[in-house]
């Protein structure tokens, strides 16, 4: 029998705030599994399909969790030729152990965010003989992946990441009645460092502490020229159409937090001020497509938003840089196809030796 394609998806769909049904109205950025799961032609076992699983399965959902029981559900499926891609660790690593359990060794391709927990870097001892490759976003979990899985350096694979060009592209761009700065997302956020830089600067701030992968949370005593919305993607799209400057605050990690909002504000052609953080991805460059500031660095964040804003040309040149850096290397269509390459590497049987160079493009 021909070897199958699995991509295992940690998330339901329909509770994600993009679905396909929507992306074709244009209310919401495309998800980029639907693409991958086309060029793969593979097979999507998601939390939406455990509705269809055995009753052992469902049990195991209600006592360890959705992402254990669609790992051990798919791991009682897989065949030792089988490809498995994972979309992430807290799916891939319930996965691996369960196939090692089974005593199957399907091929296993898992896309790690953030691996340098310690509950994480016990799991990846124990599942460390199963995994063929491994993909992550930054050079920072790039040497996690390395060390915690012993893996070769070719068998872990550094990507851009990607995003819905044309979706945060087609917005009207509206004038404010005063400089609007707009940041978005939670995860590992540093507000406190935003607020005081802002603090009686003649502008307006726009925040969205909100994430569909975690609990939104109102960030407290906010300056009076920031206000909080929780805004549809069509209102987020014109929120970056509008703004001057998209900041993108962020704790000192060690992987990719405010990735998404990055090349979200890239592909609207707005200048980004980013954290140079150690999770930082390896694409973002201080003048070449964005600014950087030092994490927790109040002086450093302020001259970076005053300069953007005493200098319209330079914000004007970022703005550009950045949209043609996503353009040339981050749509979806280059990230699915990159996959497609990384899955069928993993799948030779000498996937063992040396990636040929070049085979996976990284934008500069």
């Amino acid at each position: 029998m021909a070897p199958r394609r699995y991509l295992l998806l940690a998330l339901d769909p329909r509770e994600s705030a993009s679905v396909e049904a929507t992306a074709s109205e244009a209310f919401s950025p495309r998800v980029d599994h639907v693409e991958i799961v086309r060029v793969l032609g593979a097979t999507r076992m998601s939390f939406e399909e455990l509705e269809r699983a055995p009753r052992s399965i469902r049990l195991m959902a209600r006592a360890l969790g959705r992402s254990a029981a669609l790992g051990f559900w798919a791991a009682s499926l897989v065949r030792d030729d089988d490809s498995v891609l994972s979309s992430g660790e807290d799916v891939g690593l319930w996965f691996d152990l369960a196939a090692r359990l089974r005593r199957r060794r399907p091929v296993h391709t898992l896309v790690a965010h953030h691996l340098g927990t310690a509950r994480k870097r016990l799991w990846c001892w124990a599942v460390r003989p199963m995994l063929r490759r491994v993909v992550t976003y930054c050079p920072a979990q790039a040497d996690w992946a390395r060390k915690l899985f012993r893996l070769p350096p070719h068998r872990v694979e550094l990507l851009p990441f990607q995003v819905d060009a044309d979706f945060f592209a087609t917005a009207e761009r509206r004038a404010p009645d005063r400089p609007l700065l707009v940041s978005i997302g939670r995860e590992a956020r540093d507000f406190e460092t935003l607020f005081a830089a802002v603090t009686d600067l003649p502008v307006e701030v726009v925040i969205s502490a909100h994430s569909p992968w975690r609990p939104a949370r109102a960030p407290s005593e906010r300056p009076s020229n920031v206000e909080q919305r929780r805004p549809s993607y069509a209102g987020l799209r014109d929120l970056y159409a509008s703004c001057q400057i998209v900041i993108v605050p962020v704790h000192e990690v060690d992987y990719a937090a405010g990735l998404n909002a990055i090349v979200e504000g890239l592909a609207a052609g707005r200048p980004v001020i980013a954290t140079a953080h150690r999770g930082r991805p390896h694409w973002l460059r201080h003048e070449q497509n964005c600014l950087l500031y030092s994490t927790g660095n109040v002086a450093d964040l302020r001259r970076c938003i005053v300069r953007l804003l005493d200098q319209p040309e330079l914000a004007r040149r970022l703005g550009k840089s950045g949209r043609r850096l996503v353009d040339r290397g981050i749509d979806q269509q280059r990230h699915a196809d990159r996959m497609r390459r990384v899955v069928e590497r993993a799948e030779r049987p000498d996937s063992h030796r040396s990636t040929p160079r070049g085979a996976v493009s990284c934008p500069s």
